[in-house]
């Protein structure tokens, strides 16, 4: 044990982020995934979730080219409502800008492991959505009302980050104008 009283500088006190992100490559199949976990300074030292994810390029639907963007083939946490899958997915938005991606980031979203609550919502209220704008306003309902959802309200939704752009349609924003629908 080191004994600090007689040291000729003292340690400095060093405060820790309440979450650390520990990084680790793996190959399966062939292909190269960076597989993150979640640590919290404040709790035991468990991984309170995971992360896996790599590099392509993907024709986005508001896009006419092939674009990088971080593919997230896995995204677990053990502790829901703590903030741990919020922080893997702020982190994927940094690691993106950080691996040339420019913060773009896509998953498909599914209630595989989970049934009974369906991960669309999270995605959304992240800043993640669908290219289909039926399935954004579903989900945006589901916001307003807090309410989860289950696999039975979602199927697998492919999801980008930034925000999918839909063209404006002027017909339809001067009838909701002219009629105050919102």
């Amino acid at each position: 044990m080191l004994n600090i009283s007689r040291l000729r500088y003292p340690l400095k006190k060093y405060s820790l982020p309440d979450k650390l992100i520990y990084c680790n490559s793996i190959c399966k199949h062939g292909d190269k995934f960076e597989k993150f976990y979640i640590f919290s300074t404040n709790q035991n030292c468990k991984a309170h979730g995971e992360m896996y994810c790599f590099k392509e390029h993907i024709l986005r639907p508001d896009s006419n080219d092939f674009v990088p963007s971080l593919y997230i083939d896995f995204l677990f946490s053990t502790k829901s409502g703590e903030g741990f899958g919020t922080s893997l997915l702020n982190f994927a938005k940094n690691y993106s800008k950080k691996i040339g991606c420019e913060g773009r980031i896509h998953l498909m979203a599914s209630s595989g492991l989970v049934p009974q609550r369906a991960p669309q919502v999270f995605y959304k209220k992240c800043g993640l959505n669908s290219a289909d704008k039926t399935t954004n306003k579903k989900l945006d309902q589901f916001i307003k009302k807090h309410k989860n959802a289950t696999y039975k309200d979602f199927y697998n939704t492919p999801m980008y980050y930034p925000p999918i752009k839909f063209p404006e349609s002027r017909f339809l924003d001067f009838f909701e104008r002219l009629f105050f629908i919102k």
